[in-house]
């Protein structure tokens, strides 16, 4: 998280924010320097798409003028979601979407988890997509969830809940067929 202490915390965090490297995005605001990126998501974690979401929804209702979902993409590292927020109005003022921002700071050093409900849905579609994958009877897949639960113990939530060792034990107990 970025530790913003003052306002010129804040602006030296947007100086260069934008044009730091080479990249392609449709929607690069013209004045770019008043601007800064104040979440990334690589695809790589169901927590970090949660909260993405979850920042980008709460900046873009408040103040849909300030905010941006950037999708950024280099031909040799492939893409990364962006939520670019105006820092500083035409009057070089901190804009309110960039108080709201380091409040979000604040709440995520409390709790990383922004919304429980949100998280917990996506780590469960996550969990069934991943478990679906192993079985050719796809409709069995409750099942094969509901022995996890009564005998494995979960992981951490980022794509997949239960180890491979369980669900193949699980599997196995069950009677069920890999693809």
């Amino acid at each position: 998280m970025h530790d913003f202490k003052t306002v010129d915390d804040i602006r030296k965090a947007c100086v260069g924010n934008m044009d730091g490297f080479h990249w392609y995005s449709d929607n690069r605001p013209a004045d770019y320097e008043k601007w800064c990126f104040v979440y990334s998501e690589y695809g790589e974690s169901v927590l970090e798409e949660s909260n993405y979401t979850i920042i980008y929804n709460r900046l873009k209702d408040k103040y849909p003028d300030d905010v941006i979902d950037m999708y950024c993409s280099h031909w040799a590292v492939g893409h990364i979601n962006h939520i670019a927020v105006r820092a500083f109005d035409e009057n070089d003022e901190l804009t309110l979407a960039m108080m709201e921002v380091e409040d979000i700071y604040n709440e995520m050093d409390r709790y990383p988890i922004l919304d429980e409900g949100d998280y917990t849905e996506r780590c469960m579609t996550a969990t069934l997509d991943s478990l679906r994958r192993y079985l050719k009877d796809k409709d069995r897949v409750y099942d094969l969830l509901n022995w996890l639960d009564a005998n494995a113990k979960p992981m951490d939530c980022e794509y997949d809940l239960y180890d491979n060792d369980d669900v193949g034990r699980g599997m196995e107990a069950l009677g069920l067929d890999v693809v």
